[in-house]
Formats: C-alpha cells, structure tokens, sequence
C-alpha cells in the first residue's frame, strides 16, 4: 500500500510541475512538462506493478499492510528534503553558482555517496550542465552570484 502512496505523491507532484510550468515560456516549460510525464508514466507503472502483485501473492497473505519504515531511512529523506529548501531558497540569496556546488557537496557528503573526489567532479559537472542547460540554452534569468 505505501507504494502506491508514494506513486500517487509523485502524481501530485508532476502535475504541481506542469501547473507551474504552465507560466513559463514555452521553451522553458518543456522540460518540467517532459519529466513531469516521464514521473506519471513511471508512477503508473509502479501502481499497476505493486497491484499484479497483489494479485499473485499466496493465499491468506498479509501483502496489504503497510510496512513500519526503517527510521534511519526517514531521517535520510527528511535531512535531504531540509537541503532542498534550503538550497531553493539559498539561490536568489547566495546565487546559483554558489548554492548548487555547495548543495550537491553537502548532499554527497552527508550521505557519503562516494570518494571525494568524485563528489567534487560530480558537483562541478553538474553546476556545469545545468549553467549550460538553463542559463545558455533556455535563457532563464537565474541569479548566478550574489546580488545579481
């Protein structure tokens, strides 16, 4: 049952994304508007999967409770959940070329995604394309650095 839950959030999400993007130019509204399908194609899937499971369990089993989280694993997502709305707001403050490294570094590094120095080249790639993506090619008008 928390699968679908969680499937049915995600719903919830996508079409948040594509009513915000709704706003934007329509260049820059086709990507939210494409993940936002690809997160309700994936959703639906898990839903019709976790519903053939169902269907197949053994007789008598109990496949419809909802399972006790592990608490360490809700601690990660709420930690990670903090960081993202500190990093949205920490962008029209501190700017995007300092808020995104800073945000992927702490992320990797809390939960130690992997060597630091993979972590650093990741953050630099990623505030690359991302500069590149939105800044280059959309032409959005992303604060880059404080005060800007």
């Amino acid at each position: 049952m928390s699968r679908i839950l969680v499937a049915l959030t995600a719903i919830a999400i996508a079409v948040f994304f594509q009513v915000e993007a709704s706003d934007y130019p329509r260049v820059a509204a086709r990507l939210p508007t494409l993940i936002s399908y690809v997160m309700i194609g994936l959703s639906l899937l898990a839903i019709v999967q976790q519903l053939v499971a169902w269907r197949t369990a053994p007789e008598g089993s109990n496949c419809y409770a909802i399972v006790v989280p592990e608490w360490g694993r809700v601690l990660n997502g709420a930690i990670f959940i903090a960081l993202t709305a500190f990093y949205a707001l920490a962008i029209t403050s501190i700017g995007y070329l300092i808020a995104t490294p800073a945000f992927l570094l702490a992320s990797f590094l809390i939960f130690r995604a992997s060597k630091v120095w993979i972590v650093l080249l990741t953050s630099a790639g990623v505030t690359f394309a991302i500069w590149v993506i939105f800044v280059n090619f959309l032409r959005l008008p992303i604060p880059l650095l404080p005060g800007a």
